[in-house]
């Protein structure tokens, strides 16, 4: 029986975009003001609805001709550290409520502790979900798909990997370590999201995929 939900964090709980976008406004904002920098953001969002990762900041530097890295690290800082505007999506609010008295809720999330937990603060998660495992605050290397995160919420909660699921969306990372501890996975495998066009071999894929959260309620009784 499964008494323990865990979830993945970004572009399952909540669009993962609205950070990045958010966060280059942010960013924008620092260059206008701190040093009459225009053009910034249509540039970032530009390129990341292009697909771009990991180095947007080096590519729009040197769109706008700046060669200034310790400017660029100010602006990546400026980044990590803002507070994003963020939102749920609807049908994650309507998930967490309609688990929130039956079950044990956690969250499992890689990713800079610090940036992460801007997002928990900014989505309200901390206030009904507990615990929230930040795997960079574990240790070097306890990043998914290492499973130190997945017996955090174990022994937090004292149960077995039986009678745990994870759902997440990136099957790259997201259900190797649990399906070492015998847990139970799901991929929430949305038609726009960062990683819905992954395809993986099948021992890292998870047990069932879904396109919507709700459909949880007739995998999962409350």
């Amino acid at each position: 029986m499964i008494t323990t939900i865990v979830f993945d964090l970004d572009d399952t709980l909540y669009p993962e975009r609205q950070f990045a976008l958010s966060g280059f406004r942010a960013a924008d904002i620092f260059l206008k003001q701190q040093h009459n920098i225009n053009n910034f953001l249509p540039i970032a969002e530009r390129a990341f609805l292009y697909g771009l990762r990991g180095n947007i900041f080096n590519v729009v530097f040197d769109s706008l001709g700046i060669r200034d890295l310790f400017l660029l690290q100010e602006c990546i800082e400026v980044y990590r550290k803002h507070k994003p505007q963020l939102t749920l999506f609807d049908e994650a609010q309507k998930i967490i409520k309609h688990y929130q008295k039956t079950k044990n809720l956690a969250i499992i999330t890689d990713g800079l502790a610090s940036v992460q937990q801007s997002k928990i603060t900014a989505l309200h998660l901390g206030e009904y979900i507990e615990p929230i495992i930040y795997t960079d605050s574990l240790g070097e290397g306890c990043s998914k798909p290492h499973p130190a995160g997945f017996t955090k919420v174990m022994d937090f909660f004292k149960t077995s990997g039986q009678n745990c699921v994870y759902i997440g969306d990136n099957p790259s990372k997201d259900f190797i370590g649990a399906k070492q501890l015998s847990w139970k996975t799901v991929r929430i495998r949305r038609p726009r999201g960062e990683h819905a066009h992954l395809q993986v071999d099948q021992t890292k894929e998870a047990d069932i995929t879904i396109s919507n959260l709700l459909e949880l309620e007739t995998i999962i009784p409350a």
